[in-house]
């Protein structure tokens, strides 16, 4: 008799490279269970295992156990890894500004798996400013405008998540560079003789 529908494998997590999914072998009180992944190794004997693929493709996980019934029990199931998608970006002014009028540009070209798109897009920088982008459209710019006169080098994190609900996030260190502001101002009044000029200088 086929008692495989006894140990009929399920899971649970997004299919994505890198990213846990949980098995479960739907078999209450089983014994002697062994797990494999379709890669050739490892096993487990747990009952709900718990493992990520290193790389896109389809692999038969199948699990084998004794049902509480005392059944030898051997199913599979197909999982479907799909590739992550992938942090793409072009700062398209200096990477080095003066605190005045600081202004940098970027092209964001981040692109999803083949079938998928980004439906959340997530820019954190270390000065605590944090931009969100829905469903943003692919080579849409983004700016930022640091606004501490101490000026300072900053990272800028990226956070992706697709329509397969995979997330990738990178952290590009010292990315930028804005130069302090001095706080200084000069000014030179006009004067009709050319054998001196006084300069006036105020701190801001």
């Amino acid at each position: 008799t086929d008692v495989s529908a006894q140990c009929a494998p399920t899971f649970s997590g997004a299919k994505c490279v890198g990213a846990p999914s949980t098995f479960f072998s739907n078999s209450p009180g089983a014994t002697n269970i062994t797990w494999t992944f379709g890669v050739g190794g490892p096993t487990s004997n747990v009952a709900s295992p718990t493992y990520a693929f290193s790389a896109p493709g389809t692999y038969k996980v199948c699990v084998s156990l004794t049902t509480g019934s005392n059944a030898p029990c051997n199913s599979c199931v197909d999982v479907v890894v799909v590739p992550n998608p992938e942090i793409k970006y072009e700062l398209i002014k200096q990477d080095t500004q003066c605190f005045l009028n600081n202004n940098f540009e970027y092209i964001d070209s981040s692109e999803a798996a083949p079938g998928s798109s980004i439906v959340r897009e997530v820019w954190s920088w270390s000065d605590g400013e944090i931009q969100y982008f829905t469903n943003p459209t692919r080579g849409h710019k983004v700016t930022k405008k640091f606004q501490d006169p101490a000026g300072g080098t900053y990272d800028l994190t990226i956070e992706l998540e697709d329509a397969n609900g995979c997330i990738v996030k990178k952290v590009f260190k010292d990315n930028v560079t804005v130069r302090a502001s001095l706080g200084l101002l000069f000014s030179i009044p006009f004067r009709d003789s050319c054998n001196h000029v006084t300069a006036t200088v105020n701190n801001y």
